[in-house]
């Protein structure tokens, strides 16, 4: 019998999975030095994303879903993915939310990070694509607001299953649960 989100019972479908993936960045020499920080896969959390694998805000703090299904190489990337938006500055820290960026300055943020865990060799996309677009985050966004975003979003956008916000500082962790 498959566990219920916020159910009791056993283990969420994707906890052993999202373990591991921990596990593989702990083991990666580029990541096995820093610090994860801290993580909730808290059920009825409110910023636990309810599609996808992972969200991160602007305090570094990471929300997973473990009900999401996903290989233990597909979790270390997806989780490396959000870590690498936040340390390259796409979630700025403010005392109120910064207004979300456009579509193709996300999508282009995305390809950057895609990018680097690719060539870093950081556990695998959860996802197929083709080769990614080459420069940076601002030449493709400036590009794609003339030419739009290409057709086929799964080449270019954050299709790791991530979702990224700014949230406000607070002291304590930025965890709460839903309404």
């Amino acid at each position: 019998m498959a566990a219920r989100r916020g159910g009791s019972g056993s283990a969420p479908p994707g906890a052993a999975a999202l373990l591991k993936g921990f596990e593989i960045l702990a083991k990666h020499p580029g990541f096995r030095h820093i610090k994860l920080g801290q993580r909730c896969a808290k059920p009825g959390c409110e910023r636990t994303p309810t599609r996808g694998l992972a969200s991160i805000n602007s305090n570094g703090f990471l929300h997973v879903n473990p009900w999401s299904r996903a290989e233990p190489a597909e979790w270390a990337w997806a989780i490396a993915h959000a870590r690498l938006h936040l340390g390259l500055g796409h979630i700025p820290a403010a005392a109120e939310p910064d207004p979300a960026p456009d579509a193709a300055l996300a999508a282009a943020r995305c390809v950057v990070v895609n990018r680097f865990l690719e060539g870093f060799k950081v556990g695998s996309a959860p996802f197929d694509h083709p080769v990614w677009p080459e420069g940076d985050e601002q030449a493709l966004a400036q590009l794609w607001r003339v030419a739009g975003i290409p057709p086929d979003p799964g080449s270019t956008t954050c299709r790791s299953r991530i979702s990224t916000r700014t949230s406000p500082r607070r002291t304590g962790p930025s965890c709460s649960p839903r309404s």
